[in-house]
């Protein structure tokens, strides 16, 4: 390695504007690479926060139509014993019912 060509924490030290004018190829993949980690971050961050909030969303839902279920078999429960009561009250049929 030539004695002129500064190292990567020598780069890494420089100012910007030397930086600039004398390695920009380093200066733009470093650039590039700090750009694609931190957007990799803030999309895991929107992607945990999006799950979270349906988590949370999904919990009240799973809750509300636990009550509508209870609420419907209760009725279903009622309108079996009404049929029950009801079949039971009726005369029984005999085997001339198409003739009266």
């Amino acid at each position: 390695m030539p004695e002129n060509t500064p190292s990567f924490a020598d780069k890494f030290n420089m100012p910007l504007k030397q930086l600039w004018t004398s390695h920009k190829l380093f200066l733009i993949v470093f650039g590039l690479l700090i750009i694609v980690v931190k957007y990799r971050e803030v999309l895991i961050d929107l992607l945990l926060s999006s799950s979270r909030n349906l988590l949370k969303n999904t919990k009240k839902e799973d809750a509300s139509l636990a009550s509508q279920q209870d609420q419907a078999n209760k009725e279903a429960d009622e309108l079996v014993k009404k049929a029950k009561e009801a079949s039971s009250k009726k005369t029984p049929s005999d085997d001339d019912w198409h003739k009266k």
